[in-house]
């Protein structure tokens, strides 16, 4: 089995939905149960792929590659596509208008995740104090604040910024370098890099239950041109600038195109599917009110 770590970029706000809320909010988005992080369910990812690559055309065999439409016994995927877990969040911020925010743990996640699918070892992972934010020697997010000098404010949290960490730099330098690789995207590197931070996991959880869109929405009627009765609603949705990682396996398609017995091993497969570079792509609903546009980038070597 071949293995391939997917980026995802929210170019616009990101709905995947649970259907019905029972809260405040009426079509929340998925989360994980244990961590309550944001997340796109495998399934939902691995739809939206199929979709892609059969609107591309190009003589791909989507049915061998994706498996059948419909629960046909006779043969299965050849693919494995791993929900696509919360990398940073989008946050608000005095200085440098938002911040990309992540936390320790989400990035332990990442680390032991390459090294089981590939063996590659990503740094280790620096751990800030509550009240702290580790940003780069040149981040836009710190703002002077009187007195106490320069402060990190995202949303209402006022933090102390702590530049100089070792760890932080190697993070940054990696995560750039897998975001933005290509020369059209040079200009990106040193925005995100003036704007990343690790934060502390008990403000960073507060974030990620309170930090997305909440938006109302109303259904009008046609002839009385007011709003229908019981038409009111609230949609969730993760913010565009979301980052999002997931890890798919690759396996040889178990049924042969037509024509083409020998061909579409898990290696043909990893290139066909991925070889190309980052491609757009849209995810979950909410299509027509301009929700789910995302940029896909496949990252890190492959496994064998």
């Amino acid at each position: 089995m071949k293995t391939q770590m997917l980026l995802i970029q929210a170019v616009s706000g990101l709905h995947v939905g649970t259907g019905q809320g029972v809260g405040l909010v009426d079509l929340p988005i998925a989360r994980e149960k244990i961590t309550n992080f944001p997340v796109v369910p495998g399934s939902g990812l691995k739809g939206s792929l199929r979709a892609h690559f059969q609107r591309q055309g190009n003589g791909l065999p989507v049915t061998a590659i994706f498996g059948p439409e419909s629960d046909n016994p006779d043969h299965a995927s050849c693919l494995t596509i791993g929900d696509a877990r919360l990398l940073a969040l989008p946050v608000r911020s005095l200085g440098g208008t938002f911040c990309w925010a992540t936390t320790p743990l989400i990035l332990e996640r990442l680390r032991r995740d390459a090294q089981l699918i590939s063996a590659t070892s990503l740094p280790e992972v620096p751990s800030p104090a509550e009240g702290e934010a580790l940003v780069d020697g040149d981040s836009k997010l710190p703002f002077p604040t009187g007195t106490a000098g320069k402060r990190v404010v995202l949303e209402e949290y006022d933090l102390k910024p702590v530049t100089g960490n070792a760890l932080f730099g190697k993070w940054v330098d990696l995560l750039t370098s897998w975001l933005w690789n290509g020369p059209e995207l040079a200009a990106w590197k040193p925005l995100f890099a003036k704007r990343f931070a690790i934060l502390h996991e008990k403000l960073f959880n507060h974030l990620v239950e309170f930090g997305t869109e909440v938006a109302a929405r109303i259904r009008i009627d046609p002839e009385s041109g007011t709003v229908d009765e019981h038409a009111l609603w609230y949609e969730e949705a993760l913010p565009a600038e979301s980052l999002l990682v997931s890890v798919v396996g690759i396996e040889g398609a178990k049924v042969k195109p037509k024509g083409e017995e020998g061909k579409w091993d898990a290696a043909q497969i990893a290139d066909a599917l991925f070889g190309k570079g980052p491609f757009a792509l849209h995810l979950g609903g909410k299509h027509t009110t301009g929700k789910g546009l995302c940029r896909v980038i496949p990252v890190g070597p492959s496994g064998k």
